[in-house]
């Protein structure tokens, strides 16, 4: 079925984040049957980031990922917006937005996401600081019900540490 499977991949020769969906007349795999689209250049060479996007769809399918992006120095999201105007992706039909900051390659660690019933994301990761690993969460203000967050563009994003690390994600969705 068309757009039926979906990958994110950090393409390690080009520094770019790819999103691939089974399309059945596309640009790339086998036969041409996937779709492959550059979302946006996340790293200049080694270190490479963009180590493990977690994907995630929208009840409409729309797809969003959650990532580390070198060259912005963050823990970011793509979100899908098809025909609202973003500032990344094909046409940019997506948004990257950073959410929370990190300064080297040791600092980033795994990335998860999830989306709540009305597709807001919220992003599970980990962050080293000093010696001590931390877990942490990352969700629109909003959602939370807060005019402000501590985060992300104009604060608009809370990032908080969390306790109780297998807990954490489930417990926001």
């Amino acid at each position: 079925v068309s757009g039926t499977y979906r990958t994110a991949d950090p393409n390690a020769a080009s520094g770019d984040l790819k999103y691939a969906y089974f399309y059945g007349d596309g640009n790339c795999g086998p036969n041409n049957w996937w779709r492959c689209d550059t979302i946006t250049q996340i790293s200049d060479g080694p270190p490479f980031s963009g180590e493990g996007p977690h994907i995630s769809l929208a009840d409409n399918l729309s797809p969003a990922i959650a990532y580390y992006d070198g060259l912005e120095h963050s823990l970011t999201i793509a979100r899908y917006l098809g025909d609202v105007t973003g500032n990344c992706g094909p046409y940019n039909t997506w948004r990257c937005d950073p959410t929370d900051e990190f300064w080297g390659y040791d600092d980033q660690m795994g990335v998860s996401l999830g989306l709540d019933s009305a597709g807001r994301p919220v992003i599970a990761y980990s962050q080293w600081s000093g010696s001590s690993q931390y877990l942490k969460t990352a969700q629109e203000a909003g959602r939370l019900g807060l005019p402000n967050g501590n985060c992300g563009p104009g604060q608009t994003w809370q990032c908080t540490y969390e306790m109780g690390a297998l807990r954490a994600l489930d417990a926001h969705l």
